[in-house]
């Protein structure tokens, strides 16, 4: 039933993308603050509805932490969120997240740069100011100065900013696991069993070139093992989602390249202590035994969503009328050809840059052989660890003049 409601809900994505085409003339005559503010609306509106499958399926999400506390600066701030990736529902567990606190039209992410080709949702992120990355640190080191610039724009214009980056880099699998488990012996860390280490550069980029308030830590697990995703939500299907969020100030970080190395492969390791207690021994997501919220979905979701079915019905009944009044039933025909191959571009993008991708990358490391494999790893570990496959405690490479800039 759910996917009945596609062809709806894809029009109101025609609608917004439409109306964001439009909002990029207040661009154009200098009124930035404006432009942000109808883009998030624009953003809400599109991606709430897809908040409200967590309703349909009966699918609960709960935070865990300080939730009154979270509540008055969560998606009210300028904000980084660092978030573990084991599944296919983590980004909308970070909406929702988002939602809780102040909406979800601050969201902005760093992603691969496949998800550019998504129609309609593509150019929507584009002009919210997402990051496409094509994952070559030669490529992407200059797109990722000109995104961070856009922060320091939302904060002038006093429009919140939350920056979602995962920084694993990708999605966690079994053999993923096995690699990222071999290099941290290799490189003499301790072993994480439910957690990938990060990725050091793309965050020390981010937090040397953002203007923040606050730092959000993510812990999210699925306990359906990272098998539920966004299609089995719209079947009908329930799960159960959790998450801790612990805020953290800039300030906190440290500032030197080492220092910072260590802190972030510590939060990692501390991340897969509060995963190991409470996936193996039922304990709490957190330090401490607290009573978790549920993150209930607004009921503006389900009024969006039935606003589009009616704005949708409108359209196609009045536009069929039109055609069958005037006699171009070819151009109605057309439309209803052109509707459902957009409709199939959507699913079969999303198919290959989404799902695909993620379960191809999980064996990729285990195809190579010979030298040219060995080789291919070394690199993957050096690319995991940071500049050089520096551990926690070296100091080796360059020192940068600091890594977080005064706040303002």
């Amino acid at each position: 039933p759910a996917l009945a409601v596609l062809p709806a809900f894809m029009w109101l994505a025609c609608c917004c993308t439409f109306l964001q085409a439009l909002a990029l003339g207040l661009l154009l005559v200098g009124r930035r603050k404006e432009y942000y503010k109808v883009s998030c609306g624009l953003f809400t509106v599109l991606h709430r509805p897809l908040l409200y499958l967590f309703e349909y399926s009966s699918t609960r999400v709960m935070l865990h932490g300080s939730a009154a506390e979270l509540s008055k600066t969560l998606a009210l701030d300028q904000a980084v969120m660092l978030t573990n990736h084991r599944g296919n529902l983590d980004w909308l567990v970070g909406l929702q997240t988002l939602d809780f606190g102040g909406g979800v039209g601050c969201a902005k992410a760093i992603v691969k740069q496949s998800l550019l080709a998504v129609p309609l949702f593509g150019f929507i992120w584009w002009c919210v100011d997402y990051v496409f990355l094509s994952r070559s640190w030669a490529k992407d080191s200059a797109t990722l100065s000109r995104g961070y610039k856009h922060q320091l724009q939302y904060r002038e214009c006093g429009v919140p900013y939350t920056l979602a980056i995962f920084p694993e880099g990708t999605r966690m699998t079994e053999d993923k696991l096995r690699d990222a488990q071999a290099f941290a012996r290799q490189k003499g860390l301790p072993v994480l069993e439910h957690a990938l280490y990060p990725r050091v550069k793309g965050v020390r980029s981010a937090l040397n070139s953002l203007n923040l308030d606050s730092i959000y830590d993510c812990t999210l697990v699925d306990k359906t093992g990272g098998k539920a995703n966004i299609l089995t939500l719209a079947r009908g299907l329930p799960t159960e989602l959790h998450v801790y969020v612990e805020r953290l100030t800039p300030q906190s970080v440290p500032t030197d390249e080492a220092g910072f190395t260590e802190w972030l492969y510590k939060r990692w390791e501390v991340k897969d202590g509060y995963l190991r207690t409470f996936l193996a021994e039922g304990g709490p997501l957190g330090p401490v035994k607290c009573q978790p919220v549920e993150m209930k979905v607004r009921t503006s979701a389900g009024g969006i969503l039935l606003g589009s079915v009616i704005w949708w019905l409108f359209c196609v009944i009045g536009f069929a009328r039109w055609c069958l009044h005037t006699g171009r039933v070819g151009l109605l025909g057309g439309s209803f050809l052109g509707s459902l191959l957009l409709l199939v571009a959507a699913g079969f993008v999303l198919d290959k840059v989404h799902f695909e991708k993620g379960k191809a990358a999980g064996h990729a490391a285990s195809s190579g052989s010979g030298a040219a494999a060995a080789a291919k790893k070394e690199e993957d570990c050096d690319a995991l660890l940071g500049e050089g496959g520096a551990g926690p405690s070296s100091g080796s490479g360059p020192k940068p003049a600091g890594l977080l800039k005064q706040r303002s």
